[in-house]
């Protein structure tokens, strides 16, 4: 969902076959590469996560947006929900990152399911023009999810201080 909560998705949906190619007559392959060319523009998927889930799932998932039930992200997050594990080095490198640069907390972390992490960081994503957001992600994690932070530890910006 986008951040107002509310999408038109039979038009998004239109527009998904009109923009980028996926319809119900084109061969399995190309239909396959188009959605594949989209979901890589369009979402933090990367190329070898969309190898990891069966090109089949990837079709039943483009039919159901053709159908009128969603956009590129639900797409994403019908893989993130049907796939975790191939997300799960994404998610390490995230909660690393989180605690290592950002002093959250790794147990109050933890406690973020992998699929509303995967989804707060795709939404942070979308936000950022398509780029990580790290400093946005902590802070939502913070703000929306209860997330601590470790007192004890330099902030990254107090490293760059201290060579001032």
């Amino acid at each position: 969902m986008a951040a107002g909560g509310q999408e038109d998705l039979p038009s998004l949906a239109n527009a998904l076959v009109e923009d980028h190619g996926v319809e119900y007559d084109q061969d399995d392959n190309e239909r396959l590469e188009a959605l594949k060319e989209m979901m890589l523009a369009s979402t933090p998927l990367t190329d070898e996560q969309f190898k990891a889930i069966p090109a089949q799932d990837w079709l039943a998932y483009a039919d159901e947006v053709n159908e009128g039930d969603g956009d590129p992200s639900t797409v994403y997050n019908n893989a993130v929900e049907d796939y975790p594990e191939v997300f799960e080095d994404t998610l390490n490198y995230f909660r690393g990152t989180l605690v290592s640069d950002y002093n959250l907390n790794e147990e109050s972390l933890n406690s973020v399911s992998d699929i509303d992490l995967l989804w707060l960081e795709y939404s942070v994503w979308v936000d950022a023009g398509n780029t990580e957001d790290f400093d946005t992600l902590a802070q939502r994690l913070i703000d929306e999810h209860d997330v601590l932070e470790d007192d004890d530890e330099e902030s990254p910006g107090d490293e760059r201080l201290e060579a001032i």
